[in-house]
């Protein structure tokens, strides 16, 4: 009975953090937002770029301290880069929009193939980087990201730290992988952090 009472407070109290890192996170993007039209193009981009960083390394953390992408975090993520890209350079939208349904496609089939072995955050995160990246950008960071997952887990599990079963972060390994792509072809919106 007690158990019961604990878990059910600790996820009321997780749907209120949830909550406010969704108003606290949307009232930034959307800042954000308003300002950028008003900015130089280079600083706008610039500043996008920033932002993205920054959202990509919040997912990463999130999912290393929780286990989990909240989808508080991963919607607005999607959402700002697809209005930001509109905003800044309409003319990217159709790219961005592809890049984030390849990625968003490749992670699903991905996570059915696996029968939950991975979670639906770590999908919802990659979609954000192929909104960010593009199609070439966001495929890649696939690639390099599971790859950098297999560098780490494969000793890991051969040691015996863990076993194949336990669970590990995999949208920190995703995000690396956003960031090599974005060192070797950058970001949509070309803006230098």
């Amino acid at each position: 009975m007690t158990a019961t009472l604990d878990s059910e407070l600790f996820e009321e109290t997780a749907d209120r953090g949830d909550q406010k890192l969704l108003l606290l996170l949307t009232g930034s993007l959307l800042a954000v937002l308003l300002l950028v039209p008003f900015l130089p193009d280079a600083v706008a981009a610039d500043t996008a770029a920033r932002v993205f960083a920054l959202l990509l390394m919040m997912i990463a953390a999130m999912d290393l301290l929780t286990f989990k992408v909240p989808n508080a975090l991963v919607y607005p993520a999607i959402a700002f880069a697809l209005a930001v890209t509109a905003i800044l350079d309409p003319g990217l939208l159709p790219s961005s929009l592809a890049g984030g349904a390849t990625a968003l496609a490749i992670m699903v089939v991905l996570a059915v193939l696996q029968r939950g072995a991975m979670g639906m955050g770590d999908v919802k995160a990659a979609c954000f980087s192929g909104c960010v990246l593009g199609i070439k950008g966001g495929a890649f960071s696939l690639l390099f990201g599971f790859v950098a997952a297999g560098i780490i887990a494969l000793p890991i599990i051969l040691l015996g730290l863990r076993s194949r079963k336990d669970r590990l972060p995999l949208a920190p390994f995703l995000v690396a992988g956003a960031f090599i792509s974005y060192y070797l072809w950058g970001f949509l919106l070309d803006g230098s952090i």
